[in-house]
């Protein structure tokens, strides 16, 4: 039996049903296009991404806009130097591999976050 005869047998009798879409067709369904179900966004190294957009909805807040955490390490380097660690003794930290992450420029003193 075809979906769509299912589906109609089914809802005559007030059975409540949906065909199930195919993932290939999800994003052009008129229902997630009228809700606005995916968002895309640029990712900084994967690139386009589209995604399910959050479930909660704030007046004035984009989902758009939302980003996630950053890189793994991105922030090493500054929290170090929070801690008072001096530039020198970062720099050595990273060369050695204890720390990964972006480390500070060559010559340049880590700076804590303020």
């Amino acid at each position: 039996m075809p979906t769509t005869a299912a589906a109609d047998l089914l809802a005559a009798h007030d059975v409540p049903c949906a065909p199930v879409v195919a993932m290939p067709d999800v994003a052009a369904h008129p229902q997630v296009i009228a809700n606005q179900t995916l968002i895309e966004y640029s990712h900084p190294l994967l690139g386009q991404i589209r995604q399910p957009r959050p479930v909660p909805s704030f007046p004035g807040v984009r989902a758009e806009d939302l980003r996630g955490a950053a890189q793994l390490g991105a922030d090493t380097a500054a929290v170090l130097a929070a801690l008072g660690l001096p530039g020198k003794t970062v720099n050595a930290l990273f060369a050695s591999g204890v720390v990964q992450g972006a480390p500070p420029p060559a010559g340049d003193q880590a700076e804590p976050p303020r």
